[in-house]
């Protein structure tokens, strides 16, 4: 038959040639439209034959036939057919190595003729999706290697795109799908756990918003969001853990870059809309913070105490409230509660007793957050400003009530405080005074003992003059300035009534202050920025055989002034007073934590006595087992519990 001898002839000149690549895969397209065309023009002029003869005893029509042989003898023939696959895959990687189209009618062409044969899945769509797997699978290899991590995620989402374009214009919906998850799957989905791990430090040490975006949108593509967000909260908490344990600047800018981290992981979990991110950011800060004891805690307690003194200071309502609430939402991630409270409740108490605080309006809702959302210890600052507001009340009625009164003692204002209320009050008591105040301060200070003694009879005053503050005149040459100090600092100011230069030790015999306390109040007046006092000789700091002198050539422009006083500061000593108080009350929370527990028990092994314990103070803190220990030891030692005669491992309470 002709047309077989046709096709039978092109196949052998097709297999004569010595080509490769696109040129072969252009001849076999050449004649196949040469081919198409011919057999449409046979079909054509024999119309009769095709749809009568041909039709009525089954037979294959003259399209059909010629279509038939030439896949036969053509796109079957294995020669043949590895040439066509050749081509392809010559033509995948021109488009792919150059990025930019390659010969796309002769693919068009290619594709509709086998599409036309029905043998486009076998012979394109294999071939090019298994030439993409092979491709991307080397791409990454390299690749990966040769770019950082965010231009190997940029060049990632670029092929992805490229790919996606070139199915577009080219290709079956159902092929781009293939292609697509291959190359997303060569490229980086085989291997997104590794990826991520690598792609997310720097991402995230950076704050990478815009890479991170991508990373998102990538490993969403191959359904790996899990392993990124694993490896999220694997950095991240590596990444809280040294802000805490080092923080760039030192522990005085902990607070800020967490919170700078906080809401820069805040953020990508809105613009996610990812809650499973936003639980991961939570859980690594709780690690994060795992890392250093006490610490995050109490510069927690601090920027709080700072931001309070500060106020908005420019800002709207708004963004002081959410910073202030940012903050506290740091406190759910230390452990170590009951430091965050000892230190926030000091700060308070002094913020309240010195008239420090920005706004009580916003002390008050701060504490409201505190013991509804936290803990209802937190109350007791309720109780605070209780005591504030009797105190005033009492002392218009102190002023009311005294017939003849001093001008020091009309111009007395007096805090009266519960012990159990304020922990600055809560400290060692000694027998003797803090400081030996001058005859007209004693004097009123008496009067109005007098005073509180005949209203609450079975009530005792303990005056603590640390954290009295002073308002008083003092003239310069160049002018009167109305000083704010603290009592201290005016005791100390007293002694200088004219001209004389008086040495340390009289100073000090003068005051009765102790060493430590008399030199950092020396050094307030004489070394700090507003210097009324003279040290001789010159220097920042205060020895026992200094003396000092009157400073009459002051000067500021401003006619009130404050002198920070030691008071207002914490000091090296006593943040390590705080902190071995807290240590002290851990033990006592463990001690009684311990007995509560085996009183209900009766006995316990050791282990889950221990887990016990943990479970009991988690509220407060996270003791260590070695604590946990030490403190069942004592409590044995005690008689409270004992061993089990049988068994050393449990524990038995005594009655």
């Amino acid at each position: 038959m002709a047309l077989e001898r046709c096709v039978v002839s092109i196949a052998a000149d097709l297999r004569n040639k010595e080509e490769e690549g696109l040129p072969a895969l252009s001849s076999i397209v050449d004649l196949w439209s040469w081919f198409n065309h011919k057999v449409n023009l046979l079909r054509t002029i024999l119309v009769a034959l095709d749809r009568g003869y041909l039709m009525e005893k089954h037979l294959p029509g003259v399209r059909e036939l010629g279509y038939t042989l030439w896949r036969k003898n053509i796109y079957e023939d294995a020669l043949l057919a590895s040439r066509v696959v050749d081509g392809i895959v010559a033509w995948s990687n021109l488009e792919r190595n150059t990025s930019l189209p390659q010969s796309r009618p002769l693919i068009q062409s290619l594709i509709e003729s086998l599409r036309s044969l029905a043998m486009y899945n076998a012979l394109f769509e294999e071939t090019y999706v298994s030439q993409t797997i092979d491709f991307y699978t080397a791409e990454s290899a390299t690749r990966e290697g040769d770019l950082s991590p965010r231009e190997f995620l940029a060049h990632a989402e670029k092929r992805v795109k490229e790919e996606e374009a070139r199915c577009q214009d080219l290709l079956p919906k159902p092929t781009m799908i293939a292609t697509v998850s291959a190359t997303e799957r060569c490229l980086w989905g085989n291997h997104a756990s590794a990826l991520a791990k690598k792609a997310i430090v720097p991402l995230l040490d950076s704050h990478d918003t815009d890479g991170i975006k991508q990373m998102y949108r990538l490993f969403a593509r191959v359904d790996s969001l899990k392993v990124m967000r694993e490896a999220y909260q694997d950095h991240l908490s590596i990444l809280v853990m040294k802000t805490v344990k080092e923080p760039k600047g030192g522990d005085e800018n902990m607070i800020q870059l967490l919170l700078n981290i906080k809401a820069f992981c805040d953020g990508l979990a809105k613009e996610f809309r990812d809650r499973e991110l936003g639980y991961a950011t939570t859980k690594a800060f709780e690690k994060g913070f795992a890392g250093r004891s006490g610490k995050p805690a109490e510069m927690i307690a601090k920027y709080i105490d700072s931001a309070m003194r500060k106020g908005q200071r420019g800002a709207s309502d708004a963004d002081f409230r959410s910073l202030l609430e940012n903050v506290l939402i740091l406190y759910r991630f230390t452990p170590d509660k009951d430091v965050f409270r000892t230190f926030y409740s000091r700060g308070l108490a002094k913020r309240l007793l010195l008239s420090r605080s920005a706004s009580d309006d916003l002390e008050k809702e701060v504490i409201k957050i505190l013991r509804e959302d936290y803990d209802p210890e937190f109350g007791k600052g309720d109780e605070m400003f209780k005591d504030l507001a009797l105190s005033r009340d009492l002392v218009e009625e102190f002023r009311r009530a005294a017939k003849s009164m001093s001008d020091v003692a009309r111009a007395l204002s007096v805090s009266v405080l519960q012990y159990s209320s304020w922990p600055i009050a809560q400290k060692k008591k000694t027998t003797r005074n803090e400081i030996d105040l001058p005859s007209d301060m004693q004097s009123a200070l008496t009067q109005f003992s007098e005073f509180y003694k005949s209203k609450h009879g079975s009530r005792k005053l303990d005056w603590f003059h640390s954290l009295g503050t002073v308002t008083m005149t003092a003239r310069f040459k160049n002018g009167t300035k109305e000083l704010t100090l603290s009592l201290y600092q005016a005791v100390v100011l007293r002694q200088f009534t004219g001209d004389e230069r008086l040495q340390y030790d009289d100073v000090k015999a003068a005051t009765g202050l102790d060493d430590r306390d008399l030199k950092i109040t020396l050094q307030s007046l004489a070394c700090g920025k507003k210097r009324v006092l003279r040290k001789l000789p010159p220097g920042r700091e205060v020895e026992g055989t200094d003396s000092f002198i009157f400073n009459q050539d002051f000067t500021d422009p401003k006619r009130n002034l404050q002198i920070p006083g030691i008071q207002q500061q914490e000091t090296v000593e006593e943040n390590k007073q705080t902190t071995e108080h807290i240590e002290e009350d851990r033990k006592f929370y463990l001690d009684a934590a311990i007995v509560r527990i085996m009183k209900a028990k009766k006995s316990l092994p050791a282990e889950k006595l221990k887990t016990e314990t943990i479970d009991a103070v988690k509220a407060h803190f996270r003791p260590s087992v070695t604590m946990i220990k030490q403190r069942i030891e004592n409590l044995v030692e005690q008689e409270y519990i004992r061993r089990d005669d049988d068994d050393m491992n449990i524990y038995v309470y005594v009655a």
